[in-house]
């Protein structure tokens, strides 16, 4: 009789869509409040301390969201237990949320926030250390690569590649180490 009195709801087979839109939008909301960041503060992402932060942040960040994804959906929704294929997907699309909500909002910054951002990208890039070691006529077609940033199509692709790519490496990682099965 204990059984349908309780009030626990922990399936083996619960959906993870739950799971998955909050973590991968929480996600996407902090890699939107990293860039915002970074935009305000003027951060300069053709620094090698710029590109870390810029990198490492957002990057800890998915993992983390990826993280407790799947430990929620584990702990509190699949009681206790997650196939290795079922927390991959969760970790992947939460870090593919993450990454395709951080490109729509990098489209708004470079088309309607700023329009002048990409401009400034440019010539940060020109002057950095890297822009330096760059050959004049490779120098051109690189800035020329900036110019794509404000391209919806070429955003959507950029991330929606990126996303799967990262969000499949950070799923095999993190299902590797949280999986657990009856």
């Amino acid at each position: 009789m204990s059984t349908l009195d309780s009030n626990d709801t922990a399936r083996p087979n619960n959906p993870i869509w739950d799971t998955v839109l909050r973590y991968g939008g929480y996600n996407g909301l902090i890699a939107i409040v990293f860039s915002m960041a970074f935009y305000l503060l003027g951060v300069d992402v053709f620094s090698i301390s710029g590109m870390l932060t810029a990198t490492l942040l957002p990057v800890t960040a998915s993992v983390i969201m990826a993280v407790l994804a799947v430990k929620h959906q584990r702990d509190q929704l699949d009681g206790g237990y997650i196939k290795y294929s079922k927390a991959l997907l969760v970790g992947l699309i939460v870090v593919f949320m993450g990454s395709f909500v951080s490109s729509l909002w990098n489209y708004l910054l470079v088309t309607v926030i700023d329009p002048g951002y990409i401009d400034q990208m440019k010539e940060n890039f020109a002057n950095s250390a890297f822009g330096g070691s760059v050959p004049p006529e490779a120098m051109e077609e690189a800035l020329k690569g900036f110019d794509k940033i404000g391209d919806l199509t070429q955003t959507l692709i950029s991330g929606l590649s990126g996303g799967l790519f990262w969000g499949l490496i950070v799923g095999l990682i993190v299902a590797a180490a949280l999986k657990k099965e009856n």
